[in-house]
């Protein structure tokens, strides 16, 4: 927030050429304070606070854009008074029940109201110094709904192109979009923003940020999902943020596809074909009788039963 001071004095020090060090020590202990982003409709606090060091204070006078709208004078009852400022009659509002020497409240503040706001402070005689401040005060339109977060699958590869869409719609000014992947900053040189005025009047505009990022192993965390989030900020008054995961699909005929499929055990005896279906915890077995006097071998052809078992299993290990 910039700040400019400017001192000067009355006509009649300005005549004779007067300034001391007293008048000068006085004036350097006001503090004003702007407000540089207040939200639509809500109330705005500037304050102007001083300490003139044994001078009375004349009046406290601030003005908008080089216009009085509002003055306190001590000794003239009643102390304050509010003027029209041609334009913003209707917009610019003083609560004058929460107003004083020190503080100005304006209620219901409107985006016309942005703009440059100054106090001056001036102190009574002998001195009839006088200080001015000026300030930046931005009044913002939030938009309604938090940043829409849409274009994302469930499931990518490595090596595969995440490409991601956030939109921040109907503010004013436009938001400001960045975006994390598992809690760190997404370099810029992925990012591509839009920005969209909308044609009705209203001045509200719609912010469009693109992600575009080939995944690589470390984009992933230790459990294999990624963490897309995007963050709408305005100023210092609004920040809303949309979040989704997506999961590392694994290529097939990796050795994790595997874990969790069922095994088959095929176990040949010379008296006893055993085929066990090891799955879950409680394992199927079925036997079907060979020749007698056989020995070891490596295959033997099923009986039908297991025919048909191994048929089922086929076809449950396929759709799997």
């Amino acid at each position: 927030m910039g700040v400019k001071w400017i001192i000067h004095s009355c006509p009649k020090l300005r005549e004779s050429n007067m300034l001391t060090s007293t008048d000068t020590l006085a004036l350097n202990h006001i503090r004003v304070t702007v407000p540089s982003a207040v939200l639509r409709g809500d109330s705005a606090i500037l304050r102007c606070h001083f300490d003139l060091e044994g001078d009375n204070l004349y009046s406290v006078k601030w003005y908008k854009g080089g216009r009085e709208f509002y003055r306190y004078t001590p000794k003239e009852t009643p102390p304050s008074k509010v003027f029209a400022v041609p334009g913003l009659s209707s917009q610019l509002q003083v609560e004058m029940s929460m107003s004083n020497a020190t503080h100005l409240t304006l209620k219901e503040v409107v985006p016309a109201i942005s703009g440059k706001y100054s106090c001056e402070v001036s102190a009574d005689a002998p001195s009839f110094q006088t200080a001015l401040y000026t300030g930046q005060m931005d009044v913002v339109t939030a938009p309604k709904n938090r940043p829409l977060l849409q274009g994302l699958r469930a499931r990518y590869r490595v090596g595969e192109t995440l490409r991601a869409n956030c939109t921040s719609a109907d503010s004013s000014p436009a938001a400001n979009l960045s975006w994390l992947l598992n809690g760190h900053q997404v370099d810029r040189r992925y990012v591509t923003v839009y920005y969209v005025v909308r044609e009705n009047g209203d001045d509200l505009e719609t912010a469009s940020s693109i992600l575009e990022k080939v995944l690589v192993p470390q984009d992933f965390n230790s459990n294999s999902r990624l963490k897309i989030k995007c963050t709408a900020s305005i100023l210092s008054v609004y920040w809303q943020t949309t979040e989704k995961s997506v999961e590392l699909e694994r290529p097939r005929g990796h050795f994790n596809d595997y874990q969790s499929r069922p095994t088959v055990l095929l176990n040949l005896k010379t008296d006893v074909e055993s085929v066990s279906i090891a799955k879950d915890d409680e394992p199927t077995k079925v036997t079907s009788p060979v020749r007698s006097g056989g020995s070891s071998a490596l295959f033997q052809l099923p009986s039908p039963m297991l025919c048909w078992r191994l048929m089922l299993f086929q076809l449950s290990f396929a759709l799997t």
